[in-house]
C-alpha cells in the first residue's frame, strides 16, 4: 500500500463512486479525507523561503606602507678663509639655515698666504657664523671667526686661531687685533654650491659661537 495520503483519498473516493450503496456518510467520509490529504499534500510541496547567507567577515583594514620621508635638502656654500694663527688659506663649507652659515668642513688647503684676486663675490644678506665641532684646518682652533675692516680683503673671513694676541689677516699683515661683538650678521664672500642632500643634516643647529669683527 502506498504512504502517500492524497493518492490513498483518492482511491477511497474512487471506490465509493464505484459502488452503488455510497452513503452520504460514506462520501462525506471520502471528501474529509480527500481534503486532509491535499492540505498535506500543499504543506509538504510549499516552496520553502532561501536562507540568507552568514554575513561576511569584516574586510582587514588594508594599510598604506609608509612612506620614507625624503631628507630636507639644503644649501651649501664656499666660503674662502684665512688661518689667523699661520696666514694660510683654505676654502671652508658651510650649510646656509637662513640667516645663519654653519660651517661643515673645509676643502683641502691651499699653498701660501690669503686667497688674493680669486676671492668670490659677496654672498647675498648678511649671516652669522659658526660650527658645531668644526675646526681650522691649519690651526685647529675652534674660536669664533671674524671679519676684518681692511679695504683689501672687505668681507674676508679667518678662523679663531691667533698667536698670543696677534693675527694674520688675509691682507696679509700680522698685527695685534681687538675683536668686538658683531652686533648683526655681517656679508661674507663665498660661492653657493646649489641643493643638495643633506647628508651630514642636524636636527637643531647648535648656538653658533660669537662672530667678531676686527679692529
Amino acid at each position: 500500500m502506498s504512504d502517500d495520503p492524497l493518492k490513498r483519498a483518492r482511491q477511497a473516493l474512487q471506490r465509493a463512486e464505484q459502488s452503488r450503496t455510497t452513503t452520504p456518510a460514506v462520501r462525506s467520509n471520502a471528501d474529509a479525507l480527500l481534503a486532509r490529504a491535499r492540505a498535506v499534500a500543499e504543506g509538504q510541496h510549499r516552496p520553502s523561503l532561501p536562507v540568507p547567507p552568514p554575513p561576511a567577515p569584516p574586510r582587514p583594514v588594508e594599510r598604506t606602507p609608509t612612506q620614507t620621508a625624503t631628507a630636507p635638502r639644503t644649501e651649501q656654500v664656499r666660503i674662502p678663509m684665512t688661518c689667523g694663527a699661520s696666514g694660510g688659506a683654505f676654502v671652508a663649507i658651510a650649510e646656509r639655515h637662513g640667516s645663519d652659515l654653519v660651517l661643515i668642513g673645509n676643502e683641502s688647503p691651499q699653498s701660501g698666504r690669503g686667497t688674493g684676486a680669486q676671492r668670490p663675490e659677496k654672498l647675498s644678506g648678511a649671516y652669522r657664523i659658526g660650527g658645531s665641532g668644526w675646526s681650522c684646518p691649519l690651526c685647529h682652533s675652534s674660536g669664533p671667526a671674524w671679519l676684518c675692516d681692511c679695504p683689501q680683503e672687505d668681507g674676508a673671513l679667518h678662523c679663531g686661531g691667533s698667536r698670543g694676541s696677534r693675527r694674520y689677516c688675509a691682507c696679509g699683515r700680522f698685527e695685534e687685533r681687538l675683536l668686538v661683538q658683531a652686533e648683526a650678521g655681517l656679508e661674507v664672500r663665498g660661492q653657493s654650491l646649489g641643493a643638495t642632500t643633506q647628508a651630514r643634516a642636524r636636527g637643531v643647529v647648535a648656538p653658533l659661537p660669537t662672530l667678531r669683527k676686527g679692529r
